[in-house]
């Protein structure tokens, strides 16, 4: 596979992603977010122990933040999608 592939890949999951929260209504946001950051912890403590990477990063306040802002991202860009029209919400999330 090339890149190509693998954004092609990864656009059709996001795409579902966000479909799937917009017809998933009647679960809140927050628990959405936490299944979808389980999963994404999943994936990413395989991958990293398959590499053999360290689990602890150097720059820890700049993790920190990373982690706390991404899901506050996360937490605005699912209640959007849940409140707005769907094509209103992804045109809002493209811009900002």
């Amino acid at each position: 596979m090339n890149a190509i592939h693998y954004a092609i890949i990864a656009t059709l999951s996001m795409t579902l992603s966000k479909s799937m929260v917009k017809f998933l209504d009647h679960i809140s946001v927050e628990q959405l977010i936490v299944y979808r950051m389980l999963f994404a912890l999943i994936a990413t403590f395989l991958v990293i122990k398959k590499q053999g990477i360290s689990f602890r990063g150097t720059p820890k306040l700049i993790l920190f933040l990373r982690g706390l802002f991404g899901t506050l991202g996360l937490f605005f860009l699912l209640t959007l999608i849940q409140r707005a029209r769907f094509d209103s919400a992804i045109i809002l999330h493209h811009i900002t």
